[in-house]
């Protein structure tokens, strides 16, 4: 779903693929009738969330173009089934009669065009998901972050470094209703002052599975803890000591260069790394790391998950957010 084009990149996903799927119906390339792929098999094949493929299918449904048959699958309407022709002509008269009753109260032709702009903006609300930016310093962290939000279905989540929400912090003056970070960004985004959007920290800890791992026979070995950033490292230096204390001692590095890794490695009886460290370093570089796993070398690849507490609490929050937006059109809002 990525694109080069600057106004394109500023659509919401949500509406970038239904517009594309919308777009195939009507040109004939999914034909009356064609099966649509599952919401997780869509979610992989458009690299999205589930959260967002759920509500473009919604969406469609309610636009007459889809049937989602509960059991059986999403199937494209045939055209007997929907008349273009005839619903085109019912949504004017509609529109004709809603002009009349607007003018008998006295409404003018520019007040009735600002409400009908004012009702489509809200219903607009009502069917998009809840918007939330994922912002971190390292990519492990952003990594961790987009993994725990995509559980939350009602979300379509936005990744962004915090160098870019730096540079040019106007990005999400607009548009997200939450921005989600760690909360070792606090003090930081208090001095950005985004009085715009809403704040939700979370706290990134280590999986039980993976405190488990590193406390298993790690005394005494020469330990290597390897990271790709510096501040993803401070989180890992903050799990061990949290776990070990200062009973426990190791050595650390960053990777990136191959051949401080090759120097680094070379007397490690075991390394500790992030579980998605090979998605951020290059093909040497993982080459090297699974040589010296395979000549003994012993690896434990740990987890880190933003805790469940912090997960509970922005839940609940989107979950509230969630139904603000669809009631909003009910209280007249």
């Amino acid at each position: 779903m990525a694109s080069s084009s600057t106004d394109i990149e500023k659509i919401p996903l949500y509406l970038q693929l239904a517009g594309l799927i919308r777009e195939q119906i009507r040109n004939g390339e999914l034909a009356g009738g064609a099966r649509l792929p599952s919401i997780r098999d869509a979610a992989e094949k458009y690299g999205v969330s589930v959260g967002t493929v759920r509500h473009v299918y919604t969406i469609l449904e309610q636009e007459g173009l889809i049937i989602v048959d509960r059991g059986r699958g999403t199937f494209v309407r045939n055209p007997e089934q929907h008349d273009q022709a005839s619903s085109k002509k019912i949504a004017l008269e509609s529109i004709d009669e809603m002009l009349n009753i607007l003018s008998i109260n006295g409404f003018s032709s520019q007040q009735a065009q600002i409400l009908f702009e004012l009702r489509l903006r809200q219903r607009e609300s009502m069917t998009r998901p809840v918007r939330v930016v994922a912002v971190a310093k390292s990519p492990e962290e952003r990594s961790i972050l987009g993994r725990s939000l995509d559980t939350i279905q009602q979300a379509e989540i936005y990744r962004m470094s915090f160098d870019d929400l730096i540079s040019s912090p106007e990005r999400i003056a607009y548009g997200p209703d939450f921005l989600c970070y760690p909360i070792s960004l606090e003090s930081e985004l208090d001095e950005l002052n985004l009085r715009e959007v809403k704040r939700l920290p979370v706290s990134i800890a280590l999986e039980l599975d993976s405190a488990l791992k590193l406390t298993d026979s790690l005394l005494g070995q020469k330990l290597g803890v390897m990271s790709v950033s510096r501040s993803f490292m401070s989180v890992m230096h903050a799990q061990m000591k949290r776990i070990f204390g200062d009973i426990l001692s190791y050595e650390s590095c960053l990777l990136g260069n191959l051949q401080k890794t090759t120097d680094f490695i070379a007397d490690k009886k075991v390394l500790i790394l992030p579980v998605s460290v090979q998605d951020f370093i290059d093909s040497e570089e993982v080459g090297l790391i699974r040589q010296a796993a395979r000549e003994g070398q012993k690896h434990i690849y740990v987890e880190f998950s933003c805790d469940e507490g912090s997960m509970i609490y922005v839940n609940r929050t989107v979950q509230d957010r969630y139904r603000e937006l669809r009631s909003h059109i009910n209280d007249g809002g």
